[in-house]
């Protein structure tokens, strides 16, 4: 941003997924912001280190660090995550909004965030929602710039407009789509969320023959990609069953355990997964068109524990099998592994482990000279 030419206000850095990762004001030293489920967590500035305590989308403290020294703040908010206040020993503020999130500034140097949850950025006095993909103007009560799921997609005609001029009722996290309180707020009061969230232990990965690719240490072999809610890792990482004979895409191709080489469609299928779990809401808390295949970066963090996964699915011996004998093989597109799909009977579920990718910037490969197909 600059005021002419010459003169360099504020820079902004951004990292590969197009989230703001800090600022520059000129004259200072650089902020660095690092997310937490897509939720801004913590913010160093030099010698100052902003952190905040949050649980599912609920905001309950702030501490600062400056120097060696700490201080805690508790936060009371309402529906929006709007910060209302702060309570520090012996000492309680009140904070106050516009409708649209204009507040006096003296009120926000203290703690991080404040309308609807969100940094205000002091030099422009805008909030950039979604991580930094947009930002919105309190005082002209718009966005600056035009959504890109507008005119026709979800973004609506009025490319520039903020929750469809209903602040009160609504709240956009991303900067794309507007989401009915009542809807989130039922959603939470109805799943709540655990206090603690089980963290599956991972099977190895490392390979014991230089020819079958992502093989485990007991002969487990890569087959390919199951795509769910991460609801079910628990219970998939105890061993598959009669119960999973069939998915969320059906039984298509007769009773079994689906899998797919194609890891876009085994997205497809955790999104239709989690659609199931919350029938009659995707439009209101599931932003799909913000999807992430990468589990760690899913944008649906408003309800916990819930997101769409995907599953590498290990076979053993699989090398060993044979596809129309063992397992019903379907070849994707052009014969290639895009929308192709794997049916193990149960009869082979004993020889199934299923385990969640935890990052998919350099995704496994599953074998498949068994299948005499060309990957896509």
């Amino acid at each position: 941003m600059t005021a002419s030419h010459e003169t360099l206000l504020c820079s902004y850095r951004y990292d590969a997924l197009d989230r703001l990762l800090g600022t520059t004001i000129h004259g200072e030293q650089s902020r660095q912001r690092f997310y937490c489920k897509n939720r801004l967590s913590t913010e160093i500035h030099g010698n100052i280190c902003h952190t905040i305590v949050q649980h599912a989308n609920q905001l309950l403290a702030q501490t600062r660090r400056i120097g060696n020294t700490f201080d805690t703040m508790l936060l009371a908010t309402n529906q929006q995550r709007s910060i209302l206040q702060t309570l520090q020993p012996n000492q309680i503020d009140h904070l106050f909004y516009s409708p649209y999130g204009f507040s006096p500034a003296k009120q926000n140097q203290k703690n991080l965030l404040s309308f609807n949850g969100e940094r205000l950025e002091s030099i422009t006095g805008h909030y950039v929602l979604g991580n930094g993909y947009r930002a919105l103007n309190p005082i002209l009560m718009r966005f600056n710039t035009p959504d890109s799921f507008s005119p026709f997609g979800r973004g609506g005609i009025n490319s520039y407009v903020y929750v469809l001029g209903d602040p009160v009722n609504k709240t956009d996290p991303t900067g794309h789509i507007s989401f009915p309180m009542d809807a989130v707020v039922a959603a939470l009061i109805k799943h709540k969320p655990r206090l603690k969230i089980p963290r599956p232990s991972l099977i190895s990965t490392k390979s014991t023959s230089t020819v079958i690719a992502n093989s485990t240490p007991d002969g487990f072999t890569l087959a390919g990609f199951h795509g769910s809610s991460s609801k079910h890792t628990t219970s998939l990482g105890e061993g598959l069953s009669i119960n999973h004979a069939g998915t969320a895409n059906g039984q298509k191709h007769g009773a079994g355990f689906y899998a797919t080489l194609d890891i876009d469609f085994a997205g497809n299928y955790a999104k239709t997964s989690v659609d199931l779990d919350y029938r009659g809401h995707k439009q209101a808390l599931f932003p799909y068109s913000d999807f992430s295949y990468d589990p760690a970066i899913a944008n649906v963090s408003y309800i916990a524990d819930k997101s769409p996964t995907i599953f590498g699915v290990y076979v053993k011996d699989y090398p060993n099998t044979t596809p129309g004998k063992n397992f019903k093989f379907i070849h994707g597109a052009k014969n290639t592994a895009a929308g192709s799909e794997i049916v193990f009977p149960p009869a082979m579920y004993p020889n199934i482990r299923v385990t969640p990718i935890t990052s998919l910037a350099n995704p496994p490969k599953p074998w498949t000279a068994n299948l005499g197909i060309r990957r896509g």
